[in-house]
């Protein structure tokens, strides 16, 4: 989609004596991509169309006589009419939007968001994906504490009740604190493991899985493009996650409310695929399908091989 601010851009400068050349220069240095600035140029008014190469709107003949511009005097200072969008100094998650940003437009403007992201390193997307584990890890943390510490006082009563004594004898007390500490760490341990540790490792083995089925569908961008738009269609589950985790101890059958957010993902994920590969998204759910099956097929190979190297046949 055309920005219309990059094109009044355009108009206003060339009013005021500059070549369109040099506006286009600018916009490249405060980081607007040349995609965006060069369709913005073929979207400009007839009067306002360069006489150059590289740049004719299709049906536009270049031979056709273009009217005389009337030169004001060339700006002393940048057009206050629209200020190029400059990145943050302080938002180290490159790609437009600050890291809060980037979650509401993971929910209410994914095309725009992966528009800004698809050029992403992908070290700083990873550098996303931390961030907005931590949330949920320390949430999670937090209420397996308290479930390890209603544990150790529910055995400490029951305990006293079947010696009908009035405290628990000092060392089993001891023995009861040492396995709420236990159950804590082992649950809290295991969430780190998947969520710092797996979690990035799986995530690039499945966008190089995922990006085989792009491959296929002809898509020319790389990895990064790939594994970018895996990892920000996580950002609505990953938000949700604690909030549905909270809820579904009190109510358990509320764990369905999960299923939006996996949809919604899911979503994402075939929309990030079509506006960072810019493929139509009829190519991106068949990329991603074809992702799947060869996921599918890797993952029943490996579990054959673990089975004939493990399990004793007769």
């Amino acid at each position: 989609m055309v920005n219309e601010d990059i094109v009044r851009y355009f108009e206003e400068g060339i009013k005021r004596g500059f070549s369109l050349e040099e506006l286009k220069q600018e916009l490249i240095r405060h980081n607007h991509s040349e995609k965006d600035v060069l369709e913005a140029i073929n979207h400009l008014p007839r009067q306002y169309r360069p006489k150059m190469s590289g740049y004719y709107p299709e049906g536009y003949n270049p031979n056709q006589k273009m009217p005389e511009i009337q030169k004001e005097k060339p700006m002393e200072k940048p057009m206050k009419t629209f200020a190029p969008a400059k990145k943050p100094k302080s938002d180290k998650l490159v790609g437009g939007p600050k890291f809060f940003g980037k979650i509401g437009m993971s929910f209410t403007h994914p095309v725009q968001l992966f528009n800004e992201i698809k050029d992403d390193k992908k070290w700083d997307t990873l550098k996303y994906y931390l961030l907005l584990a931590i949330v949920p890890f320390l949430i999670i943390s937090i209420v397996t504490a308290i479930f390890a510490v209603q544990f150790v006082l529910s055995l400490q009563s029951f305990i006293a009740l079947l010696g009908s004594q009035a405290q628990v004898p000092a060392f089993l007390e001891f023995i009861l604190n040492m396995a709420g500490v236990a159950l804590f760490e082992a649950v809290a341990g295991m969430y780190f493991v998947f969520i710092f540790i797996l979690g990035p490792i799986m995530s690039f083995i499945a966008a190089a899985l995922m990006h085989l089925g792009l491959k296929i569908v002809k898509s020319k961008r790389t990895l990064t493009q790939t594994y970018n738009a895996i990892i920000y269609a996580t950002t609505p589950g990953m938000v949700l996650a604690p909030i549905v985790f909270l809820v579904s101890i009190f109510v358990p059958f509320l764990t369905l409310l999960s299923a939006p957010a996996l949809i919604w993902s899911l979503v994402l994920v075939i929309i990030g695929f079509a506006v960072t590969h810019e493929i139509s998204g009829v190519r991106a759910f068949f990329g991603w399908l074809l992702g799947v099956i060869i996921t599918l097929i890797v993952l029943s190979l490996i579990s054959f091989i673990l089975i004939v190297l493990f399990v004793p046949i007769g």
